[in-house]
């Protein structure tokens, strides 16, 4: 092949890619131009704002940790309160962490570790951990609890019987975890982005990776197949947990994730950002379906969206850090 041929299937080539990439960052542009929805209803759970949220995987419940008025769960149907959770000996607790089991019948709440029945709204138990909780995630029945602490270890605790069952150690804090229903998987992120794959059954790491931000969110689909990681003000990488490669990147603008939930099936994941924005997007191929923006409420001009998640009906649920529950749709549903 000559000289001149060569320079010119790769003037071609270099077209072909450029043409590619303008293409895409047109899209992306676009995408982003694109306006907002607005929320189709909201009530208030918290006069003061939210420190901690989380939504019942069947989109009926909401349990939150408020600033003022300490921990709480609500009936969405009804928008009322159930019940007043707070910690002995304190007026108003402060839950950092608030979540549901996997099957919406137990809550657990931190900094103090404490299990709450969702369905009495007694407390059953408390524990005091050996160092701060920076993350915490359920099994499904509420047997098992993983903790992150920032002692360098992430904690492996049953919460029927009290007690530790065994440590991930890691090089850093241990600042997000996740577990698949029947605890037989984890995923740990550190402070100093190191992204883990764990298999709890003989407590052995099965992939790591190391990135330049610290891992900020981590969230497993019900059948554990996928898993999505948010980075501190970078990407979002939706992960096959089988390969343990990263599939596709959902969404790169500042300031990352603050929650996300993936539907029952595991095709669908709701985003809520740490500024603003919610996002839905199919799975299958991942595609953006819906954007919505919260408006915020008082001195909350920018509020994040610290739980998500998707009801029955086919709407969609976003608990926002200014104290409002917003109800979600998609444009030209009932």
């Amino acid at each position: 092949m000559c000289l001149t041929d060569s320079i010119t299937r790769t003037l071609r080539a270099l077209s072909l890619w450029g043409a590619r990439l303008l293409l895409l960052l047109s899209g992306l542009l676009l995408s982003a131009c694109e306006p907002a929805l607005e929320p189709a209803d909201h009530f208030r759970v918290a006069s003061q704002g939210l420190i901690s949220a989380d939504l019942s995987p069947n989109g009926l419940k909401l349990a939150i940790g408020s600033f003022n008025h300490g921990g709480s769960l609500w009936s969405i149907q009804d928008q009322s309160r159930d019940f007043n959770w707070n910690q002995p000996g304190e007026d108003y607790s402060a839950f950092r962490l608030i979540r549901f089991s996997g099957d919406g019948q137990q809550v657990a709440s931190a900094d103090k570790l404490a299990l709450w029945d969702a369905k009495s709204g007694q407390s059953l138990r408390y524990w005091q951990a050996p160092h701060r909780i920076l993350d915490l995630a359920i099994s499904a029945n509420g047997t098992f609890a993983l903790l992150a602490l920032e002692n360098n270890r992430a904690v492996m605790f049953n919460l029927s019987r009290g007690g530790i069952i065994g440590y991930l150690d890691h090089k850093a804090s241990v600042s997000q975890v996740a577990i698949d229903r029947d605890a037989t998987l984890a995923v740990t992120g550190t402070v100093d982005g190191d992204l883990t794959f764990w298999s709890l059954e003989n407590g052995t790491i099965t992939y790591q990776q190391n990135f330049p931000r610290p891992v900020s969110f981590l969230a497993l689909s019900p059948d554990g197949k996928l898993c999505v990681a948010g980075f501190y003000q970078g990407e979002v990488l939706l992960w096959n947990l089988k390969t343990h490669r990263p599939l596709t990147t959902l969404y790169t603008q500042s300031p990352g994730l603050a929650s996300a939930a993936f539907n029952a099936a595991g095709t669908r994941l709701l985003m809520g950002t740490a500024r603003e924005y919610v996002e839905l997007w199919s799975l299958s191929p991942a595609e953006r379906q819906a954007r919505w923006k919260i408006p915020g409420d008082g001195p909350w001009h920018r509020a994040a969206a610290v739980a998500v998640g998707f009801t029955g009906d086919g709407r969609y649920l976003a608990a926002a850090s200014d104290g409002m529950l917003y109800t979600l749709k998609q444009e030209g549903q009932k």
